[in-house]
């Protein structure tokens, strides 16, 4: 049951049909995309089960991990008017390189450290003897032997 797909590729075939269309759907509680289709033409290995559902995501300790096929269809649902992730950045997706995908994507998760304010924008002062930081300077230096 091949179709022609008018670009010179006899072994292709569509995908579901205007009864069991592909659907593009996005799952935000679970922040995955997914790719269903009913057709009963796909089943499982015991002729049951029928449909078939592709899960990708962003997350890179899932085995669903796919940045670049989640963007893609992030942007399809966009340019359909539904509601759809942000573009993530593509990592790679060897399994060997897994821990440093997910230390990267956590890091750059992670907020920010700015620099720390100066203790005089605090209101504080440092002892120029011992560097301490203090509220009161001179009760600092009554106090100690700086």
């Amino acid at each position: 049951m091949s179709a022609s797909t008018g670009m010179g590729d006899s072994g292709t075939a569509i995908l579901g049909s205007e009864q069991h269309p592909v659907k593009v759907w996005y799952d935000p509680s679970t922040e995955s995309i997914s790719i269903i289709c009913d057709d009963p033409r796909l089943t499982d290995e015991s002729g049951r089960a029928n449909g078939l559902r592709v899960t990708v995501n962003a997350n890179g300790k899932s085995a669903d991990y796919n940045p670049a096929v989640q963007n893609r269809l992030a942007r399809y649902l966009r340019l359909a008017g539904k509601i759809a992730p942000a573009d993530v950045p593509v990592k790679k997706r060897q399994l060997s390189m897994r821990p440093q995908v997910i230390a990267e994507l956590a890091s750059e998760r992670s907020p920010k450290i700015g620099k720390a304010a100066s203790p005089e924008a605090m209101g504080w002062s440092m002892c120029p003897a011992c560097t301490a930081v203090v509220v009161d300077l001179d009760r600092h230096r009554a106090a100690t032997s700086c």
